[in-house]
């Protein structure tokens, strides 16, 4: 066993030999640019987290203990789902009455619609009437101021 082990170290010297200056600096490099990306990405997952508690408190949901980040948001998310439904129930509530509004205020403007027709019609009745009476009153004097004459010739004549 001590055998193959030495044989192993013997195989595998390339990887523990010391890296060249240049295999160095890449390294190196390639070491800060990951730092950078790691650094970079916990800024960004900090910026998350404090969205994720700005909207928890906007929305009043409750935390409980040492909630994960994971269960804060999926809280956040059924609190936001929930009161999506409860405005969409009120919209559709709210659609209704707007519909039965409306239906009621076309029935309503029908009935003015016919109403002044009527209005109309009665006015030329009434129209109607009143030059029938002025004709009506015309005969009668007609006929009052002959009984007159009549009378009056005939009192005249005896």
């Amino acid at each position: 066993m001590i055998k193959t082990l030495d044989s192993e170290m013997k195989q595998n010297s390339h990887i523990l030999a010391t890296p060249s200056a240049k295999q160095l600096d890449a390294m190196q490099s390639e070491v800060e640019t990951l730092r950078q990306e790691v650094s970079n990405k916990d800024r960004v997952l900090e910026d998350l987290r404090e969205a994720v508690n700005q909207n928890l408190r906007r929305f009043n949901v409750p935390r409980e203990g040492f909630d994960s980040l994971e269960t804060l948001i999926g809280k956040l998310l059924q609190k936001l789902s929930d009161r999506n439904r409860y405005w969409a129930s009120q919209a559709t509530g709210a659609w209704a009455d707007t519909v039965a509004k409306q239906t009621e205020m076309e029935e309503l403007k029908r009935l003015i619609d016919s109403k002044a027709v009527e209005n109309v019609n009665k006015r030329a009745q009434l129209e109607k009437l009143k030059k029938s009476i002025q004709d009506k009153k015309k005969d009668c004097q007609k006929l009052e101021s002959s009984i007159q004459r009549n009378a009056h010739a005939q009192r005249n004549h005896k």
